[in-house]
């Protein structure tokens, strides 16, 4: 697995070259991100990217989709401050529709980070549209969850638990508010506010606070 690693100013961030996973994110030697890790077999941590599809699928067993477990198909681009990887999909058994991803990590700002993902689909001889369905996966870091409120504009939700929550998207910004900081969140692209979906959800309440952004 090769690492892809990125700086600017008082920025950095680590990029995974499996499935484009953002490893790290820090501003000043701060965690902003929790550090992605693995053990027993579980990973934790980081920006997932779920895709083609987000939470459990009726046709495959795993969860999150196959983007996040695909190895490097090319990079497009690597510099300092940003990074754009190439991924592909041929299709299988579970989800048998041929998908090329594009992953871009970068820079905006002194403190802003920049994920996007592009999806085309390629020529696979299926008549029915390919479900797609992805989302982010954010861990951010904190050292008590049930201490973060997350605001869509008047709309405020407190509460993080083992038991995941889904509220509607108010609003394509979301600011996210902790005793020691606040991170605005902007969603882009083909989010849209009344289809798309929030889901709220930790695990281990003292280490990060996931707020999944879920597209419609």
């Amino acid at each position: 697995m090769q690492a892809f690693n990125l700086q600017k100013g008082e920025m950095r961030a680590t990029v995974s070259s499996e499935g484009g996973t953002i490893t790290t994110f820090t501003v000043g030697g701060i965690p902003i991100i929790h550090p992605w890790s693995e053990t027993g077999g579980k990973a934790r941590g980081g920006i997932p990217i779920c895709a083609p599809w987000f939470g459990s699928s009726p046709r495959a067993s795993k969860k999150h989709g196959h983007l996040r477990d695909l190895g490097l198909n090319r990079v497009i681009a690597n510099k300092h401050d940003h990074v754009s990887l190439a991924f592909h999909h041929p299709g299988d058994d579970a989800y048998p529709w041929s998908l090329d991803y594009v992953v871009k990590v970068g820079f905006f700002g002194a403190r802003g980070l920049v994920l996007e993902l592009w999806i085309k689909r390629n020529v696979d001889g299926l008549e029915e549209p390919a479900p797609i369905l992805p989302a982010f996966h954010p861990y951010f870091s904190c050292q008590d969850a049930n201490g973060i409120e997350v605001c869509m504009g008047s709309e405020k939700h407190r509460g993080f638990a083992m038991q995941s929550r889904t509220v509607p998207l108010l609003s394509k910004t979301v600011l996210i508010t902790s005793p020691v900081r606040s991170i605005s969140m902007t969603l882009g692209g083909a989010f849209t506010t009344g289809d798309s979906e929030l889901v709220l959800w930790s695990d281990e309440v003292n280490s990060y606070a996931c707020v999944e952004p879920v597209l419609g």
